[in-house]
């Protein structure tokens, strides 16, 4: 069906390159095909949907568009999923939950790394900044836990599930 366009940018997602509007979406199951205007540019393409073969609660969805024979790929996680991963964390470090190593959600750029080996660092404490997608995000320790190995550096790019700082591990005797 129908319906008119117009108006501001409260619809559309904002891109740096401008303004996109989702004209039409035809879906197949996790395949769907789309018309939108892109800073004026009428673009056709198909998307595909890869949902997380996990069950964490930050686990992010895998969105690859295709457009004139390019294939994008990007992650995609709502709010509330990502609420549902910090709630999940507050109540493991809670629960006396061992801290993991910490690992790049996605690619991007390392902006800083907060933490130096032997350092304690505890349950919600910044542990690095990493850019992606033109936004820094911010990577915690679930855990109260000692830094043991720093596995890149500030300005490293890193890739999705690049390995970024591993801690100690302590044994309760």
């Amino acid at each position: 069906g129908g319906g008119g366009g117009g108006g501001g940018g409260a619809d559309g997602w904002q891109l740096s390159e401008g303004q996109v509007e989702l004209a039409e979406v035809s879906a197949a199951g996790a395949s769907r095909t789309f018309r939108a205007q892109i800073g004026g540019e009428s673009v056709r393409g198909a998307a595909f949907i890869e949902r997380p073969a996990t069950d964490e609660p930050a686990a992010a969805a895998e969105v690859h568009l295709f457009v004139g024979g390019e294939q994008l790929r990007v992650s995609v996680s709502d709010v509330a999923t990502q609420a549902a991963a910090r709630a999940a964390e507050a109540a493991a470090s809670e629960a006396g939950a061992v801290q993991r190593p910490i690992v790049a959600p996605m690619p991007g750029k390392l902006v800083q790394l907060l933490v130096a080996p032997g350092q304690r660092v505890a349950p919600g404490e910044a542990v690095a900044v990493l850019e992606a997608m033109k936004m820094e995000h911010t990577l915690v320790a679930a855990a109260e836990a000692t830094v043991d190995v720093l596995h890149a550096a500030a300005g490293d790019v890193v890739a999705q599930k690049a390995l970024l700082v591993t801690f100690a591990t302590e044994e309760a005797a």
